[in-house]
């Protein structure tokens, strides 16, 4: 087993570049490490976004206000992302207070997780940490990546689906018609039809002009 470990820290590290997969907290055999490096540099190296996966036992040590603010100030200090504009993502896991952060960067990555699909990811791999599935889970949110980022690349980003809105717009424009309608016809409940034209013709009508035409 040190033997293999010796044998895949260089890859991780080849270049001299940042490895994708930075297990601080120990959680991580050799093995699951150097899978996880090969599909996040898989990742990097298709679609330009560098995805990376950060462990470690408290993330105040880091940043004390949170572990976003953790993740955010880890990815900036290391200058991590790929390309000139950086673009990238970092999943932080903090095992102290079993608390996580993902952290989007960079016009691609942001292009590719919306708020909508960072919520969708969080649910591919939140069911594994539930039950301390750490490799399950950062295996999936690796896949769930280079999935939106496909997708994203295709220009079919995800998004949320509009037909909510076209319902609840649809919804909304009935019930102000409703409402109006009915405002309408409680002002009309004084309105009746006449029979005669009795209200209509005062006593002091005078006729310009009368004339009496015999037909048959």
């Amino acid at each position: 087993v040190c033997l293999l470990a010796l044998s895949l820290a260089p890859a991780a590290l080849a270049g001299g570049t940042q490895p994708y997969i930075m297990d601080n907290a120990g959680i991580l055999s050799s093995t699951e490490s150097y899978t996880l490096e090969k599909e996040a540099e898989n990742i990097a190296q298709r679609y330009g976004v560098g995805v990376y996966i950060l462990t470690v036992n408290d993330y105040s040590l880091i940043d004390a206000r949170g572990a976003y603010e953790a993740a955010y100030s880890f990815y900036h200090s290391r200058s991590l992302g790929a390309g000139a504009d950086r673009n990238g993502a970092i999943l932080l896991l903090s095992l102290n207070e079993r608390d996580f952060a993902h952290f989007y960067y960079g016009e691609e990555s942001e292009y590719a997780f919306s708020k909508y699909a960072q919520a969708q990811i969080e649910e591919v791999f939140l069911d594994n940490f539930a039950s301390d599935g750490w490799f399950g889970g950062f295996s999936d949110y690796l896949s769930a990546c280079g999935e939106y980022l496909a997708l994203a690349a295709e220009g079919h980003p995800v998004r949320r689906s509009p037909a909510l809105y076209i319902g609840i717009s649809c919804a909304a424009a009935l019930l102000i018609a409703f409402l109006v309608c009915t405002a309408l016809k409680a002002k009309m409940k004084s309105v009746y039809v006449q029979a005669r034209a009795d209200n209509y013709a005062s006593g002091s009508l005078r006729l310009a002009r009368q004339t009496d035409r015999f037909t048959h």
